[in-house]
């Protein structure tokens, strides 16, 4: 028998004994090791993973569509809450509804934190929708984190941020400090007038250190973020002359540097030091 016929009859039994890996599921084998992202992740590192999945999804969504979601899940279920909190991020209510229905596993944990990440209402009204009707009393509160807001503001998704204001849901000094830090002039502005969370004292630092001149002169005149004098000294150091420029006739009145103004001057003295008239009425005694 030719060798490669022996082959052929070979392959069948050898491969009877080995699981393999689809074709399709290929792309996905690197996140085996991946971290679930948590509410500590920072906003930044969150967002830029889902823009590097994204980068493997869309393509991997134009050759298969959903016909090929069920089988990826089950040869890596790992991928799971991946899938989810990607669907959410690009606000694709076809692909939760598929995984919500056919995949097991699939939970509504924090979606709304990465739909509002994404700029996607469509999506986040979906989960809330959806997680009424399905999910227990704990998955319906775990599915929003202030990160939604915060993440919202952080990425300039100014619809999404009022959205949820008016959900009366919460954020934190971060929704402010991260608008300032992107240079977000309206998201800045709506927080400012509408929140009461406010923001840290990083918030002008980080928003000199940009070179976000138009945040930082809203953010002095409003006594947010921080010590003026510091930011001057921040825009020196990184060579922002425009936002010296505004700065410029901005006094600073944090409590540091209002309590150094108020100190009061100390004379020098001497001890050979003595008035005059006195010196002249010991003379004439």
């Amino acid at each position: 028998m030719p060798v490669e016929h022996e082959l052929i009859f070979l392959l069948p039994r050898i491969t009877a004994f080995q699981q393999g890996i689809p074709g399709h599921a290929l792309p996905f084998l690197n996140f085996a090791t991946t971290k679930i992202l948590a509410k500590k992740t920072s906003i930044e590192a969150t967002y830029d993973f889902l823009i590097q999945l994204d980068q493997i999804m869309s393509p991997w969504y134009a050759m298969h569509g959903l016909r090929r979601l069920s089988s990826l899940c089950a040869t890596f279920d790992f991928m799971v809450p991946f899938l989810a909190q990607h669907a959410a991020f690009a606000g694709w209510i076809q692909t939760l509804e598929y995984l919500d229905v056919h995949v097991n596993g699939f939970s509504f944990k924090h979606l709304v934190d990465f739909a509002a990440l994404g700029g996607s209402i469509n999506a986040i009204e979906w989960i809330f929708d959806n997680v009424e009707k399905e999910a227990s009393e704990e998955e319906a509160l775990d599915c929003v984190t202030s990160n939604a807001m915060d993440g919202a503001a952080t990425f300039n998704r100014l619809d999404v941020l009022i959205y949820l204001h008016n959900m009366g849901l919460t954020c934190t000094t971060e929704a402010m400090d991260g608008a300032a830090r992107h240079g977000h002039l309206r998201i800045v502005t709506f927080l400012q007038a509408n929140r009461p969370e406010g923001c840290s004292n990083s918030a002008l630092k980080d928003a000199t250190a940009a070179g976000h001149g138009e945040v930082v002169l809203f953010l002095a005149k409003h006594r947010l973020g921080g010590c003026v004098a510091e930011a001057k000294q921040t825009a020196k150091q990184n060579n922002q002359r425009q936002v010296e420029f505004f700065l410029q006739d901005v006094l600073c009145k944090c409590n540091n540097c209002m309590t150094r103004s108020k100190r009061p001057l100390k004379m020098p003295s001497s001890p050979c030091h003595r008035p005059q008239k006195c010196m002249r009425l010991d003379q004439e005694a």
